[in-house]
């Protein structure tokens, strides 16, 4: 394992904050975490990685298609949801949204407005995520513990 990651955009290296050997079985996998958030995105027949930086200042838009953007919009707002940074969660699952609107994105903007307080407003988008999908299951598990 390297001791880091670096950006398939702008080349910039950022080192592991910390890593975790998870075991299943006699399976290992090492996990690592660094200090900005990133995206995996197809591109060229190989997987890249987006920095949170790269995200910030808009140079994924011009150089990802429609679907690349979607997903890695996608990515950026469950990757600051299990940061605990709701906010900048938002923000990123309605920039997906606004590419594509699908249930996967729908229902994680609808976690990210109940840990915000706003209930009615995730229940509404639980909903709406189920219209899209009927059998989403984590909008019918978080629906039916807000009703």
């Amino acid at each position: 394992m390297t001791n880091g990651e670096k950006c398939g955009l702008c080349g910039t290296f950022y080192e592991y904050r910390k890593t975790e050997t998870w075991t299943k079985g006699d399976v290992e996998c090492d996990i690592a975490e660094c200090e900005v958030a990133f995206a995996i995105v197809q591109r060229d027949r190989k997987e890249i990685l987006i920095c949170e930086t790269c995200y910030i200042e808009g140079r994924m838009e011009p150089v990802l298609s429609r679907s690349q953007l979607r997903g890695a919009f996608y990515q950026f707002g469950l990757e600051f949801s299990k940061a605990g940074e709701f906010d900048k969660a938002r923000s990123a699952l309605m920039k997906s949204l606004e590419v594509e609107e699908t249930a996967d994105s729908v229902a994680a903007l609808a976690y990210v407005e109940e840990a915000l307080g706003h209930r009615m407003k995730a229940v509404t988008l639980y909903q709406k995520a189920l219209a899209i999908q009927p059998e989403h299951f984590m909008a019918k598990a978080n629906l039916k513990k807000l009703l």
